[in-house]
């Protein structure tokens, strides 16, 4: 039997992704929560479930926070987003989390339980839409990783201490990140990348 673990605090989207869940297999086992905390409770209590479908938005963490807390508990938990955020940098960060894949809200019933099965299955699912930022092509990988962090309007420091580099390191990446995107300074940047 699968184990999903819904943590949204909207109360009427966590019941109705409940039921929407349950149609999809009457089997599943499915326990929603309306906070980090209280997801994470749930783990430690009833151990890791197969998925852990996580609200960006929450009251207690941010999405990207809540990534970072669960993984903390239990390192191999598979987690998906779930938001009406639909920024490709706020995706982009999760993905690069590694998440199995981000679900916007407003997706239509038919294509939600699509993603769902996907996920379940161990595959990602990201809506193309979300991923399209042309001043991240290009870029090697832990370029792309300065540049979510760099679009997001974090100074190099900051840069530094989430991707474990030196400061000098992340001020290189920044710099040749400016030269291939075209872009003046950081602010410019960042206008490219959610333009």
């Amino acid at each position: 039997m699968m184990r999903i673990l819904v943590a949204d605090d909207h109360a009427m989207f966590g019941e109705a992704l409940h039921y929407l869940l349950k149609s999809i297999d009457p089997a599943l086992e499915v326990r929603a929560v309306n906070s980090v905390a209280a997801a994470l409770d749930a783990i430690v209590s009833d151990g890791a479930p197969d998925l852990v479908l996580l609200d960006y938005a929450m009251p207690d963490l941010d999405g990207l926070q809540g990534i970072d807390s669960i993984r903390a508990v239990d390192g191999t938990v598979r987690i998906a987003m779930l938001s009406g955020n639909t920024d490709p940098i706020v995706v982009r960060s999760a993905l690069a989390k590694g998440v199995l894949g981000w679900i916007p809200k407003s997706l239509p019933p038919a294509t939600l339980i699509h993603a769902l099965r996907l996920m379940m299955a161990g595959q990602r699912f990201v809506p193309p839409e979300l991923l399209e930022t042309a001043p991240l092509m290009g870029l090697s990988e832990r370029e792309g990783q300065v540049a979510l962090l760099l679009a997001q309007g974090n100074p190099d420091k900051v840069i530094a201490e989430r991707l474990g580099i030196e400061p000098a390191t992340a001020r290189v990446h920044v710099r040749r990140i400016l030269k291939k995107s075209g872009a003046a300074n950081r602010t410019q940047y960042a206008a490219m990348v959610r333009s």
